[in-house]
């Protein structure tokens, strides 16, 4: 299994880990979306698994 495989999935995996069974004391509901969404999109950056330039808009239809 390629590494651009391994990031396709482990992506949407960490944003779910992190968005739903961690809770960090003093961040909000809010905070805790952001940061599941920025480990989700740098870690598509870092690997590759979609094209970078498609990587950079998913923060466009995840924050709003």
């Amino acid at each position: 299994m390629n590494i651009k495989k391994i990031g396709f999935f482990l992506g949407p995996l960490l944003f779910v880990l992190t968005r739903y069974f961690t809770n960090f004391e003093g961040l909000s509901d809010e905070g805790n979306a952001v940061l599941a969404s920025t480990l989700w999109i740098a870690v598509w950056w870092i690997t590759e698994a979609i094209p970078i330039a498609a990587t950079s808009l998913m923060p466009i239809i995840l924050f709003p």
